[in-house]
């Protein structure tokens, strides 16, 4: 806090628990709109949003499953990295897929995407569905070698 020359600094009153000042204090002007700010800076409601970021990851089985919603910032980043770096794959014949999936949820502005992996490895990656995918039931996904595994390790 910034003094005039004119003002005197604050000193603790004899209780030891008040402070009095010589110069007075002048109220901040009353306003109806609660979008004004004093110092020219824009409002929250004016600012960009803050794009809202979650990330959800479930193992299911025929034993039932295990959900978790991911929450340190590395392990997030590791799972996007997972999702964001699939391609499509040009398998054509279903292989087998029984056993434990992990699948993937990730809500970003509001919108949310779901990503399936699976403990197969097929053309040196891991099988994955990304459901964003028109044709999701016939088409493939390879994702990163160890995705399946980290995911898992996080569950």
């Amino acid at each position: 806090m910034e003094y005039e020359a004119n003002e005197s600094i604050p000193q603790p009153g004899r209780s030891g628990s008040s402070y009095s000042s010589a110069a007075p204090v002048s109220p901040l002007p009353e306003t109806s709109d609660p979008e004004i700010i004093s110092n020219g800076e824009e409002s929250e409601a004016e600012q960009e949003p803050i794009p809202e970021l979650e990330v959800v990851v479930k193992r299911e089985s025929l034993l039932g499953g295990v959900e978790k919603t991911i929450t340190d910032e590395a392990q997030i980043q590791q799972v996007l990295m997972f999702a964001d770096g699939m391609v499509r794959s040009d398998y054509s014949s279903n292989p087998p897929t029984g056993g434990e999936i992990i699948t993937v949820l990730i809500t970003r502005n509001q919108s949310t995407e779901e990503y399936t992996f699976f403990d197969n490895q097929v053309e040196g990656g891991g099988l994955a569905k990304n459901h964003q995918d028109a044709d999701v039931k016939n088409t493939w996904y390879l994702a990163d070698a160890g995705a399946y595994t980290y995911l898992n390790g996080l569950l």
